[in-house]
């Protein structure tokens, strides 16, 4: 089962580098990562052109994230579609293996997952969020 993910981002040289990493050393093989970059005037681009593995990276004025999201919706060519935003990262190698895993057990549409938010300068420092089911 093919797994595209999708980053999109606009001047985001701070972050990028980690998002960039967290898809590329997941231990899951058929990943096709597409960057969908809104014209970043910051170094973003020559970090994510030093990273082999990257499918595709459309560089381009867009109207907002969300636009630049639906660009690398139509783009992509998986089974499963994620986004994973620029200023974000996968937790570990398994995660891809693990929603590919669920895709194949469930008869289920959609998959998401909790977040955590953590402080930059120090990743082992989480915020603690209260997620109420409705």
């Amino acid at each position: 089962m093919k797994v595209s993910i999708i980053t999109v981002c606009f001047n985001s040289m701070n972050y990028i580098s980690d998002c960039i990493k967290s898809v590329l050393y997941q231990n899951y093989e058929d990943i096709e990562y597409i960057i969908i970059d809104g014209g970043s005037d910051d170094s973003t681009l020559e970090i994510i052109k030093s990273f082999k593995g990257i499918a595709l990276v459309v560089s381009e004025p867009d109207s907002g994230i969300y636009n630049a999201m639906n660009k690398g919706i139509k783009l992509a060519t998986g089974d499963i579609i994620g986004i994973l935003n620029s200023d974000d990262f996968l937790t570990d190698e398994f995660v891809v293996q693990k929603i590919v895993d669920e895709f194949n057990r469930s008869p289920i549409d959609v998959i998401y997952g909790d977040i955590q938010f953590v402080n930059h300068k120090n990743l082992k420092e989480c915020t603690i969020l209260f997620v109420k089911e409705v």
